[in-house]
């Protein structure tokens, strides 16, 4: 931001305070638009219903940021510039009341438009004094003093006005058009016989640029809020407080699930509103232990509930170096068993011998079984072993063109097709089943040759 430098003893000239208020202007200029970018953008002005009702709304105080040109006209000695393009701020701190009429005709209904834009405008004339060097201890009034008044302030104000539709039967009555360089606020909706006009005949204007957030409230999809409630009724405080859940619609948010697991289907509780529940994507409740003790969900509210993203068990067990007490140390060969025991700061120790990590594994790298004699292409089978299996399968075919494939719960997994070679060719499939998953081969080739399952 540039300053202005005077001087003990120089003459002061009106541009020195001019130029002060100008800097400052292009300074704040700046600052708002790396905040909030070069689009309009509107904060406040909200409209509401008079105070008993009648036919007229107020809109209230409030600000509006445009780009507009750093001067559209001189500013005192200073030059007008209209090329330098500058975020200006409009501000209104009082109210405006606007009356609106409803149709004459039954049936019918009509909408208004609220809209509004950036003005800026001189005003507060003021007769000034002037010096007069004939006489200096007499001043002037006004210039050469003539007696007139000067414009003294160069207001930045919001500018609204209310735009009429046309009346038109009650659902097919459509919303003015807004007009070049202003933007719509709200659409006012009045019908045949309406007395007042409540909160329901009010609504924002589609694509009105209201401020969506400001610094503060960013904190909610910013944070990892901790969970004080219970297993299935979680309970959170969000800093600063909402107004209203309307006002975190759309805001990821970030909690980390207290010390007990949830057993089903689970609400949320976010600063006293009120217990939302918390439903997966696809409008199901939580199941049992989906939101793991001490575990971080992302939760968003779509405006009825909370849609629960993602869970993730959190670094509860203190993998750090804070309170890792024994880990080098934790390792013991007796007897010829490996012993693994890892003990952290506030945690049971955990411990594991080679027997029970070979039990533990097994199920994934089992054995090979050859069960070419109770197997049978075109069979149906399952996966009962508790855990997954890899099947291979081979057929005969006679030289013919001929196709063996696998299939598990109803997809084909595996396939190979052979050539028609004049000879005898052996066909193999192979794949991972699941499971629980069903398996089947089918082929026209003969056998099988050959059948083996790992699991």
């Amino acid at each position: 931001m540039d300053r202005g430098i005077v001087y003990p003893g120089q003459i002061p000239l009106d541009t020195d305070v001019l130029n002060t208020n100008q800097r400052t202007m292009i300074a704040l200029g700046y600052a708002l638009q790396a905040v909030l970018g070069t689009g309009t953008v509107v904060d406040g002005l909200a409209c509401i219903p008079t105070t008993p009702a009648s036919l007229s709304v107020i809109v209230g105080p409030g600000s509006i940021t445009s780009l507009e040109n750093i001067e559209a006209t001189t500013y005192g000695s200073l030059p007008s510039d209209t090329t330098d393009p500058l975020m200006k701020m409009g501000i209104n701190t009082t109210s405006t009341t606007f009356p609106v009429t409803a149709p004459g005709t039954s049936g019918q209904s009509i909408n208004y438009l609220i809209e509004a834009t950036f003005e800026e405008e001189d005003t507060t004339p003021v007769v000034l004094p002037y010096y007069n060097s004939s006489l200096p201890s007499q001043p002037y009034s006004g210039p050469a003093n003539s007696g007139g008044a000067q414009n003294t302030t160069r207001k930045q104000l919001v500018e609204l006005q209310l735009k009429n539709g046309a009346a038109a039967n009650t659902g097919t009555q459509t919303t003015p058009a807004v007009d070049a360089g202003w933007v719509g606020l709200y659409v006012i909706t009045v019908n045949y016989g309406q007395t007042q006009v409540t909160s329901s005949s009010i609504s924002v204007y589609p694509g009105a640029p209201f401020l969506a957030a400001k610094l503060p409230t960013l904190a909610w999809g910013t944070a990892l809020w901790p969970d004080t409630g219970t297993a299935n009724a979680v309970a959170v405080t969000l800093t600063p407080p909402p107004a209203s859940m309307s006002a975190l619609v759309g805001v990821p948010l970030k909690i980390r699930k207290g010390s007990a697991t949830n057993t089903g289907a689970t609400t949320i509780n976010l600063n006293g509103l009120g217990n939302v529940t918390a439903q997966n994507p696809d409008g199901s409740a939580l199941a049992n232990g989906q939101w793991p003790a001490n575990g971080i969900a992302t939760v968003v509210f779509d405006g009825t509930e909370l849609q629960f993203q993602s869970a993730t068990t959190a670094a509860t067990t203190g993998w750090d170096a804070g309170n890792v007490n024994n880990l080098g140390t934790g390792l013991t060969l007796t007897s010829g068993t490996l012993s693994v025991s890892i003990s952290l700061s506030g945690y049971a120790t955990e411990s594991w011998t080679t027997a029970a990590i070979a039990a533990a594994t097994s199920s994934f790298f089992g054995t090979l079984s050859n069960v070419t004699g109770s197997r049978s292409f075109g069979v149906t089978y399952t996966n009962s072993t508790g855990g997954p299996m890899f099947v291979t399968a081979t057929g005969y075919s006679s030289g013919t063109y001929q196709n063996i494939s696998l299939e598990v719960d109803g997809t084909t997994v595996s396939s190979f097709w052979s050539g028609g070679t004049g000879g005898g060719v052996y066909l193999t499939v192979s794949g991972v089943v699941p499971p629980g998953a069903t398996y089947i081969v089918n082929t026209g080739a003969t056998g099988p040759e050959n059948w083996t399952e790992t699991y």
